[in-house]
């Protein structure tokens, strides 16, 4: 693995595989006993309405990326860093943070993408919440 890693490419790269996924419904929440906690912070009050909302906070994101910059929203590590849970096992996490027009507030987003047999991409949801500097 090269230490450079993300690239800027990469980092956007990764933004437009997860609205395809979600636009194509390959999508599914992860691991996290902390969903209803970020879903009541972001007023989304089911799976449903995440997905409902999910498409145009990453095309805000995606905005985001080309106007101010990937490296300025990326939130992670360089390289990427490997979750521990299993159903996410051998995926990396991309977090990401902005000021978000949609939710009124900084928001933070981190997702896994997996890369089907077929070649499509996966979207697994790991949180949406409020930035907190300290999280990745």
């Amino acid at each position: 693995m090269s230490p450079s890693r993300p690239s800027n490419h990469e980092i956007f790269s990764k933004v437009e595989k997860a609205l395809e996924a979600v636009a194509c419904g390959n999508r599914q929440i992860g691991p996290a006993s902390s969903h209803s906690a970020d879903f009541d912070e972001c007023a989304i009050y089911d799976e449903a309405d995440l997905w409902k909302k999910l498409p145009k906070l990453l095309l805000e994101l995606k905005e985001e990326l080309k106007q101010r910059g990937p490296v300025l929203c990326y939130a992670g590590y360089f390289p990427p860093i490997f979750p521990e849970e299993n159903l996410l096992n051998g995926l990396e996490l991309w977090p990401y943070h902005w000021d978000s027009k949609i939710m009124n507030f900084r928001i933070y987003l981190k997702f896994c993408i997996k890369i089907a047999q077929d070649g499509r991409p996966h979207y697994l949801h790991v949180s949406l919440h409020e930035d907190r500097p300290e999280d990745i």
